[in-house]
């Protein structure tokens, strides 16, 4: 993680900038348009090369033009963000259709845009705090024509609250940062419960359907499809909460990614039944980002950015095609696939990339979800199967009903150019991630072992840390997984020598009782591979002292595990003969002037038991 340096930062704001200025000359709409999506592409361009360049340590907080700031950071999280928030901005100023589009509405995209760059270049609480109050008030003032009242009501009144949470929160764990203490551990629950609103968490998403039937659907598109909640829980939730949160959390987002679904699949009002499908998705997002699991961290991060674009394309479907019909109803069959072939296949190819369809990023996506949680919580392989298949079955009726069934003789219903390349473009990008999704997947990867890292940072034992303990957190893990108390101190060193001494007793044994704390796949991104080879190093250099404190008597240093997990070997007839490993330390080791005075005290009886001189 680097800061970002001014110059990259003014630079990538002064994209939507622009164009934010532009809306307020006396420019027309056609032309404010232009710029726009010439603004957008430009910015995609930029996040691009700012990406790659983070990504090949070209990019330092001393680069050309000034230092970085302390507010704004870029890591393996936000890489592709940037890029993705961008590809948002341009699909919604490309096909917005013309019928709904004005200046005002232009500047508030761009707005819009410049608050996500802003927030995902950010983890700093009160900042996030004040970028979640502003995209609030963009998406209300898209909603502030009187017919679309009812939608601004609820949107404020459920959104409101969501600020006043997240704001309380944020105040309390920036006051606070990385402590146990009871204001930071408030902070977190307060910041979970404004994210839960937000994303239209059981109980508290009636919302999000109302704002999609009867307010605007593209400000309400754009407002949802970066999925900022996601972001917050990714730097704010997933460091600081305990794992009964996490998985309190996570059981929310199954429970509503499977309702949403379900509802989506029975409604007539195409509008209505998009919003439910975005509250499946975003649900199953934060199932991914609320695991412990590498792998399944890692599939949620992915599965946010495909889930994200194939949501915004869908709404953009949905926008073009009531523009040139008008509102349409799912209870009839509409027709119209004879003149716009392309807008119908690129409907169905986005929906199905929500449902994890084979050959889309979304099928990556969801497989690393799955994998990687499956073990520590099978509930989520049998939530994920089930929203899948109600998600495919209601995008299928979407497109029954929308495109197919009589035929509507209206040449009127073709697509423009730039409407065939941006919806070609988008279908284009999903294959290309599904058919080669490895820089994109150890991308994500990376980033979960990061956010992991920093949770085990988190939750570490701030007391006195041994020599013989280069990894206390996980030995504590280790200790709490396998029914004893936390150690400390003293008692910890006698821990990791017990642990050592498994190690040369029983290497096989003691890999599979002191795995990964992270769990859910053998797979291990390079971070943690590091320490694994500085402790496997260290138990090397430490591996003779060991076997002669233990040759030498010092049973009172084995923990109750090692006891326990010993008695078990010896009762499946792994014996250790310590007799005969004694005498091999002997006859190697007695030459040694060191440790001769060692063995000197040492008697060993008939039985092979010991006896310590005075």
């Amino acid at each position: 993680m680097v800061e970002l340096p001014l110059p990259w930062l003014a630079g990538l704001l002064a994209w939507p900038g622009v164009v934010v200025a532009a809306s307020h000359l006396r420019l027309e709409t056609e032309r404010l348009r232009r710029l726009a999506v010439v603004s957008a592409a430009g910015l995609l361009g930029a996040s691009i090369a700012l990406a790659f360049a983070a990504h090949a340590d070209t990019a330092s907080p001393g680069g050309p033009g000034g230092g970085g700031s302390p507010l704004f950071r870029l890591d393996a999280l936000s890489e592709p963000l940037l890029a993705f928030a961008a590809l948002l901005w341009l699909v919604t100023v490309a096909v917005t259709p013309r019928a709904s589009l004005n200046r005002a509405g232009i500047g508030r995209t761009a707005l819009a845009t410049a608050a996500t760059l802003a927030t995902f270049l950010t983890e700093h609480p009160v900042l996030l705090a004040g970028l979640w109050i502003a995209s609030i008030w963009i998406l209300l003032a898209g909603l502030a024509e009187p017919e679309h009242r009812a939608a601004w009501r609820v949107a404020a009144v459920h959104l409101g609250l969501s600020a006043v949470l997240f704001v309380a929160g944020a105040t309390l764990v920036s006051l606070s940062p990385r402590t146990g203490g009871g204001a930071g551990s408030a902070g977190t629950l307060l910041i979970v419960a404004a994210v839960l609103i937000r994303n239209g968490s059981l109980p508290v998403h009636s919302w999000v359907p109302e704002v999609f039937e009867r307010g605007r659907l593209g400000p309400a598109a754009l407002f949802s499809a970066p999925q900022a909640g996601a972001y917050a829980t990714a730097v704010l939730i997933v460091p600081r909460a305990p794992d009964a949160v996490l998985r309190t959390v996570a059981l929310l987002a199954l429970a509503t990614c499977v309702y949403g679904a379900a509802l989506a699949l029975v409604q007539d009002d195409a509008r209505r039944a998009v919003g439910y499908l975005f509250l499946s998705q975003s649900a199953l997002v934060m199932a991914g980002l609320d695991c412990t699991s590498g792998d399944a961290l890692a599939g949620g991060l992915c599965l946010w950015l495909s889930s994200g674009v194939a949501f915004a394309g869908l709404a953009r479907c949905l926008l073009v095609v009531e523009a040139r019909r008008g509102r349409l109803s799912l209870a009839r069959l509409n027709g119209g696939y004879e003149w716009m072939p392309l807008l119908a296949a690129s409907f169905l190819l986005l929906g199905l990339a929500c449902t994890g369809f084979p050959g889309t990023f979304g099928y990556v996506a969801t497989e690393l979800l799955v994998d990687g949680a499956v073990t520590g919580f099978p509930l989520v392989g049998f939530s994920v199967i089930v929203a899948g298949a109600l998600t495919g079955l209601a995008v299928l009726r979407m497109y029954f009903a929308l495109f197919c069934g009589r035929h509507e003789p209206s040449p009127h219903l073709q697509l423009v150019p730039r409407e065939r390349i941006v919806f070609t473009a988008l279908a284009a990008i999903l294959l290309l991630l599904g058919l080669v999704p490895q820089p994109l997947v150890e991308s994500r990867r990376l980033a979960a072992e990061q956010l992991l890292q920093r949770r085990a940072e988190a939750t570490e034992d701030p007391g006195p840390r041994s020599p013989f303990s280069p990894d206390s957190a996980h030995e504590q893990r280790d200790d709490q997984e396998h029914g004893d108390q936390p150690v400390g101190g003293e008692d910890r060193e006698q821990a990791a020598v017990g642990r050592r001494a498994l190690v040369a007793v029983d290497p096989g044994r003691a890999e599979e009782e002191h795995r990964p704390a992270y769990g859910g796949s053998n797979e291990v991104g390079p971070a943690i591979k590091r320490r694994q080879e500085g402790r496997n190093r260290h138990r090397e250099q430490g591996h003779r002292r060991e076997v002669l404190e233990r040759a030498s008597g010092w049973e009172s240093v084995r923990p109750r595990e090692l006891v326990r997990i010993h008695e078990a070997g010896d009762a499946r007839g792994h014996h250790r003969r310590p007799a005969v490993a004694r005498q091999d330390v002997e006859q190697r080791d007695l030459a040694d002037p060191a440790h001769r005075s060692l063995f000197q005290k040492r008697d060993v009886d008939s039985h092979g038991h010991e006896q310590c001189g005075q």
